[in-house]
């Protein structure tokens, strides 16, 4: 946010302007101010300086002194390129204050969807495309109306869209109205447009989840046959049905059971619902085949389950090997580590 230019004053976040801006941004904003505070200042004065809210006791230096120190360090963090880009879409809204009645707005919305849910196409289109003048910081209706351009078969005025997302909020939010562009083709039947308009986006400018879903996407289509009926069900949807779990794991009956992906499938939906047992039968221990991130979603899958099933040492490990990895990215790593933490406090108290 710092390097996009979209960071709020440290002393709005005090205040009741912490509301002035948007509620990711003004938490995630003070969350880091707070964890540098504790990190660099110790715990004590932290405590001090949350009873009272007077930083010049607590810490002998003004607000704005502590900020630039915060801002100093904060520069000293190496950030990619695409790390900003996907910050700027991720951190674009506005708050609730720099809108139109955030209630109106509510309203619309939901009778936009209304009428996209009814199949009245144009109506919704017309109501998805006023919200967006009004609020242009609103991504979900620049979405919805590109998606509703898709099924119109008007790919012309889907991708005008996006490229006005690109001047309003940057590439990587651009880039999300085109992943549900070609996310919608594929669900409508176009499979070759949705495998074309994958294949043009760029995983740097994506979310290391997102960057994995992309994958598995591009290959499905690039496979076809049961792996790309099961993504389909799975992930986009398949015409007027939405995406369906239960759905997508039925279609794995009769389908090649040695395959990697597909068994890294139904092994995550064994591990969401808690059959661990199931799943560390399934789940690839191997990387041949699959993405990195999916390699290393494997591998956390795998690392959750042996907790669950009390195998603490195990799971340790494979968390230990995340940790250690650096091709990670640092929120991951920094995850496994508080996974072994907590597996070592488990340990303790049994």
């Amino acid at each position: 946010m710092l390097d996009a230019g979209i960071a709020p004053r440290v002393a709005s976040l005090t205040s009741l302007g912490f509301f002035a801006a948007s509620s990711s941004t003004a938490y995630t904003a003070a969350g880091s101010f707070c964890r540098w505070l504790h990190d660099r200042h110790g715990a004590a004065r932290f405590r001090a300086v949350y009873a009272s809210g007077d930083f010049a006791t607590a810490y002998g230096r003004d607000l704005a002194s502590l900020e630039r120190e915060w801002h100093a360090f904060l520069r000293g963090v190496e950030v990619d390129p695409q790390a900003v880009a996907r910050a700027r879409a991720r951190f674009f809204r506005v708050s609730v204050f720099g809108r139109e009645c955030p209630f109106d707005l509510e309203r619309d919305e939901a009778r936009a969807s209304e009428a996209l849910a009814a199949g009245a196409l144009d109506d919704a289109a017309r109501r998805f495309a006023a919200l967006s003048r009004r609020d242009p910081s609103n991504l979900r209706a620049g979405v919805a109306l590109a998606v509703l351009e898709v099924r119109r078969g008007a790919a012309g005025r889907a991708e005008a869209i996006a490229a006005n997302t690109a001047r309003l909020a940057g590439p990587a939010a651009a880039q999300r109205v085109r992943h549900a562009i070609a996310d919608a083709s594929w669900r409508w039947g176009r499979e070759r447009d949705a495998a074309e308009g994958l294949a043009r986006l760029d995983p740097a400018l994506m979310s290391d989840d997102e960057a994995r879903t992309h994958w598995l996407k591009r290959h499905a289509l690039a496979r076809g046959g049961a792996l790309a009926a099961v993504l389909r069900e799975l992930l986009v949807g398949a015409g007027e049905l939405d995406p369906s779990p239960t759905a997508a794991m039925a279609r794995t009956f009769g389908a090649d059971r040695a395959d990697p992906v597909m068994r890294y499938l139904v092994g995550r939906q064994l591990v969401n619902h808690g059959r661990y047992d199931q799943a560390l039968a399934l789940i690839p221990r191997a990387a041949a085949g699959l993405d990195p991130r999916v390699h290393a979603e494997s591998l956390r899958l795998r690392a959750v389950a042996l907790f669950h099933l009390g195998r603490l040492e195990e799971s340790a490990r494979a968390f230990g090997a995340l940790s250690a990895d650096p091709r990670r990215p640092r929120g991951a790593r920094d995850t496994a580590a508080d996974w072994i933490d907590r597996i070592r406090r488990t340990q303790d108290i049994h």
